[in-house]
């Protein structure tokens, strides 16, 4: 991958049509795309929820963004609600777990 002027290994950027060097998150990066602490992330690793590729040392891991993402929506409970119903009329929820 070429770098260009003026930037350092930390802000690499692939020119147009290059693919990142790689698609490998830290658990920090992990727990920013998720928008939740680090201690989730090892937790749901722990639990066997969330996959992750160990390296090195005991707590090194590394994360695909697809992984992170299918975690999410395996761990969501996704509810719609109507936002024309009244506040007290339930009849026009909808709850995932039902379908």
């Amino acid at each position: 991958m070429r770098m260009r002027v003026g930037e350092d290994a930390g802000g690499m950027r692939p020119y147009p049509g290059e693919r990142p060097m790689s698609d490998w998150i830290t658990v920090e990066q992990a727990a920013a795309h998720a928008q939740c602490g680090k201690r989730s992330i090892y937790l749901a690793v722990q639990q066997g929820k969330l996959r992750a590729a160990r390296l090195g040392g005991r707590r090194e891991l590394r994360f695909l963004v697809e992984w992170i993402d299918a975690w999410l929506l395996a761990s969501s409970t996704p509810e719609i609600v109507n936002p024309a119903a009244p506040e007290g009329d339930r009849s026009n929820r909808v709850d995932s777990f039902r379908h």
